[in-house]
């Protein structure tokens, strides 16, 4: 290194120090900000977070309180663990942004998941009214939907209650029902596009926990193969994923069908609509990413739920009886479950909203931008901080929940037995305007296969100890790959 090198190398880190320098007291001077742990220069406190970053936020919290602060690599995050806050946070327009390199590992991003602005405004707001002209809940996708059903527990059946990894034949379910959704057609569990699915939902998981929250260090991800950390194969898997999908799109383009009912149709017809208006926000990218958006989280997610509720019905045998009674009372051995059933099946009910609420598949919200100065709970949240919700620490928080760590189907019901819908401190899906777009039919989708599969099934440990209850750290926090028996009931 020449003197001139050596030179621009300690201008850096002086100026990286004297930033430092300032954030931690001037800027204290002038703000009330939230308080926080020490942070390590340019990476923040990323390095401590490790594999299950959630767990680490809820332990600062007992030393900070349920909002505090802390660097994640170059950028102010503040971190929430508390419901009151969290709605206080996020009920303010300031609070809607995400940061803007959030999902750019993945082609044409993740739609309505990463835009901001008007343009994630009018994205939610079409997808959501396509949704409901599909007419979810009472239209032929929930026929769909149930025709998968039946085919998955045809596939149950021919175990003949012997041990079974039930987790790929659930992929491939949960796959066609959102296929059916977005394109109108379903995929046989050995078909090419099925196999593309699958290597995307293994795939960007990988690469998002390996850029998520990296990305906040500017320049980052371009050092990875440097040191030795290949994303080749992964990124691979989500162009091959991305070039399906626009295949798929353009020949529903090109088709002469004009009036199928499909997510695709909708939003094609509605570009059509806009650009005789001039509109730019409806286009090929949008749509893509949201078809994108719809997949990643509309598959992992219910699949990885509905793990969750059979381990669970084979953890707590009492409460798998007490869905059996209520669902042979509701529906005998022969009708098949509705969505409309749902207030007939309040027990059935409350037992996948304890199940969401008791495993938090998605313990971290995805992280959000503050837009402006604001105030939360009296502290000052300057413009451009991070704001991350811990989902888990909520789902999980005293206040709302006695004893959190116990599975208790009856806390969603109330005196009378009935359905109590939304309570609060309950957040699987977050909370406010950027909450999951897919809310009504993953419960659709839980509903239909939970009740439908214990109408014909009880569900038991693969041998005599209990199941494995801990899960693993992932894009979703999934059960650990275990076999379970589904004996035919009588």
């Amino acid at each position: 290194m020449d003197s001139s090198e050596y030179f621009s190398y300690c201008a850096a880190i002086g100026i990286v120090v004297l930033f430092i320098i300032y954030q931690l007291t001037y800027s204290k001077k002038k703000l009330k900000l939230p308080p926080g742990p020490f942070n390590l220069p340019i990476v923040g406190y990323l390095p401590f977070l490790g594999n299950k970053p959630n767990e680490k936020f809820e332990e600062l919290s007992k030393k900070y309180g349920n909002i505090y602060r802390l660097r994640l690599g170059m950028s102010w995050a503040v971190i929430i663990t508390d419901f009151e806050t969290l709605k206080e946070t996020f009920s303010k327009s300031a609070t809607l942004d995400k940061p803007s390199k959030l999902f750019d590992m993945m082609p044409d991003g993740l739609g309505l998941t990463s835009l901001n602005g008007k343009e994630w405004s009018e994205q939610r707001k079409i997808t959501m009214k396509i949704m409901h002209e599909l007419g979810l809940g009472k239209s032929k996708w929930q026929e769909g939907v149930q025709d998968e059903v039946d085919a998955f527990m045809r596939q149950l059946e021919k175990q003949r209650g012997e041990p079974y990894n039930v987790k790929p034949a659930l992929i491939a379910s949960i796959c066609n029902n959102v296929f059916s959704l977005i394109f109108g057609y379903n995929l046989t569990p050995d078909h090419p596009k099925m196999t593309i699915i699958r290597n995307l939902l293994i795939s960007f998981p990988e690469v998002f926990r390996q850029t998520g929250l990296l990305c906040l260090i500017p320049g980052i991800v371009g050092y990875f193969q440097k040191i030795g950390i290949s994303l080749e194969p992964h990124i691979k898997d989500t162009l091959i994923a991305n070039r399906l999908i626009r295949e798929d799109v353009e020949n529903r383009k090109n088709d002469d069908v004009t009036d199928d009912i499909t997510y695709v149709r909708g939003y094609l017809n509605k570009m059509r609509e806009e650009k005789l208006k001039g509109s730019s926000s409806y286009n090929d990218t949008n749509l893509i990413g949201n078809i994108q958006s719809l997949i990643l989280g509309g598959i992992d997610t219910t699949m990885t739920t509905l793990l969750w509720l059979f381990f669970a019905m084979a953890s707590y045998p009492k409460i798998q009886q007490k869905v059996f009674e209520e669902v042979d009372d509701v529906l005998g051995k022969s009708d098949k479950p509705q969505w409309a059933n749902r207030a007939q099946l309040p027990y059935t009910f409350a037992t996948i909203m304890e199940c969401m609420r008791w495993r938090t598949i998605v313990p971290v919200n995805f992280q959000r931008k503050t837009t402006e100065d604001i105030k939360v709970r009296g502290y000052d949240i300057p413009k451009n901080t991070i704001i991350i919700a811990v989902l888990s620490a909520i789902n999980n928080e005293s206040k709302y929940w006695k004893t959190p760590e116990k599975f208790i189907p009856e806390r969603f019901l109330n005196e009378d037995g009935a359905l109590v819908t939304k309570p609060e401190g309950w957040v699987p899906f977050s909370y406010g305007k950027r909450s999951c777009p897919g809310e009504v039919p993953a419960m659709i989708e839980l509903l239909l296969y939970f009740t439908s599969i214990i109408q014909k099934f009880t569900i038991l440990p693969e041998a005599q100890q209990q199941p494995d209850l801990d899960g693993l750290p992932h894009f979703v926090v999934c059960p650990k790959i275990q076999k379970l028996r589904f004996i035919p009931r009588t």
